[in-house]
């Protein structure tokens, strides 16, 4: 066969494949979101025989015969850049299915579902035990899924490549070395400060709700691209087609659902913008992993939490919230940027949230390597908060229960939005080398010229782009902690 009629090939086994992705982000919405106890059981068939026709495809006869071809000659032998996209993705999906078992995969869809159920039970109760067997099973699938893969490989590497491809395990490891070292060198310099009552109280929830949206929209998320669903346990965004995002979250009455709206706002403007040339060849929703929490992160904190976004944005917010009448600018903008270590990551401060990553980091490649097991996952996290924070959870529901993450197959995900604090830091360096007055512009209420930049050197590339290739594209480096804490010590240092 010649090099078109692999490439015919490949676009052909790409447009399934995107199909396959569009109905796997409808399933997750479903399965946190709306699906009924009693559902569970069928609901977990559906995926099983979805996993099995996906696995069939990615070993048709036609998918090897690719393969083989592509993994032997360079990438920069195809000319077309949507060509090379579609070929190192699909290498991407072939290499991580082809190898694994049917009888596995489908063991594989068929778990999700029971361990789904078994974390709400243990949440509930407050009980790690009743989840605790269900977690080695979680475990156990996806470390015998990277034997299958790469069996000459230490399985986290290969679990973690899966969610950060093109960042190796040393680079992370690295990297967050210098984050947890940076974070812990500042964190001395800083006065930790209680969290102002102003945000632990309760807001009429529709009000907080509907500003956090038009704070999304402002940002530059389209509202004819994503719907917004409260009945979430977590801050989550689906992605299940190019101009398609679902928004869900835990209906909350608090402050932190605005930041928690801008995050998922900012996750859904990636996966919505990406240019029609590269959306119509199914290249959109932008890289999953570090890149798209950089995103979201980037929104939430370096321009969600600054001084110039709330210039503009407070007096609209006291209005719609007269509560707050009482509370100054300055004081706000202090209050929503207080750092003070405490158990909950989804709560935590910027300045210390990169720690509650590492121990979720630390513990998943312990477990792998084979010096935990599920059930010694509790006392170890524990012990972590105490050494690394200086808190202790209150119960497991604080605890090790407190994600979903780990219920809903996200294995080998947490040190992505530690990343994605990095590459946030990045992006806003290069954003002032490019935009000087970018923040300055918030304070009068222009997100213009921010929207623009991250538009040209971000959305518009969907998942056409590596995460590398992206990252030194946009902002002329390789992965480095550098321009986070240079950001970290200016913002916090100082006060």
């Amino acid at each position: 066969m010649t090099c078109a009629e692999h490439l015919e090939n490949v676009r052909a086994i790409f447009r399934r494949l995107d199909e396959f992705r569009s109905l796997e982000g409808l399933f997750r919405y479903d399965q946190w979101t709306s699906l009924p106890p009693d559902g569970a059981a069928w609901r977990a068939r559906l995926a099983g025989r979805l996993a099995e026709d996906k696995a069939a495809l990615l070993t048709s006869p036609e998918a090897r015969k690719a393969a083989d071809y592509f993994s032997a000659i360079p990438p920069d032998e195809i000319d077309d850049e949507i060509d090379r996209a579609q070929v190192r993705i699909f290498l991407s999906e072939y290499r991580r299915t082809a190898g694994v078992p049917a009888e596995l995969l489908r063991e594989h869809s068929r778990l999700k579902g029971p361990v789904a159920a078994a974390w709400r039970e243990a949440k509930a109760k407050k009980d790690s035990t009743l989840f605790a067997p269900w977690l080695a099973k979680a475990f156990d699938i996806r470390a015998r899924m990277a034997r299958a893969v790469a069996h000459d490989r230490p399985v986290f590497e290969t679990i973690v490549g899966q969610t950060d491809e093109g960042f190796s395990l040393g680079e992370i490891s690295r990297e967050l070395e210098r984050l947890r070292n940076g974070v812990a060198a500042l964190l001395k310099k800083i006065l930790p400060c209680e969290t102002p009552d102003f945000l632990r109280h309760e807001y009429d929830p529709d009000t907080v709700t509907e500003f956090g949206k038009k704070l999304a929209y402002f940002n530059g998320l389209d509202e004819t691209c994503v719907t917004f669903n409260d009945r979430g346990v977590h801050g989550l965004t689906n992605r299940p087609g190019p101009r398609d995002a679902r928004i869900s979250w835990a209906r909350s009455g608090r402050l932190d659902a605005l930041f928690t709206l801008m995050h998922e706002g900012g996750h859904a403007m990636y996966s919505t913008r990406t240019d029609e040339r590269l959306a119509a060849a199914g290249l959109w929703g932008g890289v999953t992993g570090a890149v798209h929490e950089g995103v979201a992160r980037f929104y939430e904190n370096i321009v969600g939490r600054s001084r110039e976004y709330w210039q503009w944005h407070y007096p609209e917010l006291q209005k719609a919230l007269p509560g707050l009448n009482g509370v100054s600018r300055d004081k706000f903008y202090e209050g929503i940027n207080a750092v003070h270590p405490s158990a909950r990551r989804i709560s935590a401060d910027e300045v210390t949230y990169s720690l509650h990553i590492i121990v979720r980091f630390e513990l998943e490649k312990a477990f792998f390597d084979g010096d935990l097991k599920a059930a010694d996952l509790r006392d170890a996290w524990n012990e972590k908060y105490r050494a690394l924070l200086g808190v202790t959870p209150c119960d497991d529901a604080e605890g090790i229960l407190q994600d979903m993450h780990w219920a809903g197959d996200y294995i080998g995900y947490f040190q992505s939005y530690a990343l994605g604090n990095i590459i946030g830091g990045q992006l806003r360096s290069a954003l002032l080398r490019d935009v000087p007055n970018a923040f300055a512009n918030l304070s009068g209420g222009d997100i213009a010229s921010l929207d623009a930049w991250m538009q040209e050197k971000f959305f518009r590339y969907g998942r056409a782009l590596s995460a590398p290739e992206l990252l030194k594209r946009a902002t002329g480096t390789e992965l480095d902690a550098g321009a986070y804490l240079e950001y970290l010590n200016e913002k916090f240092a100082r006060r």
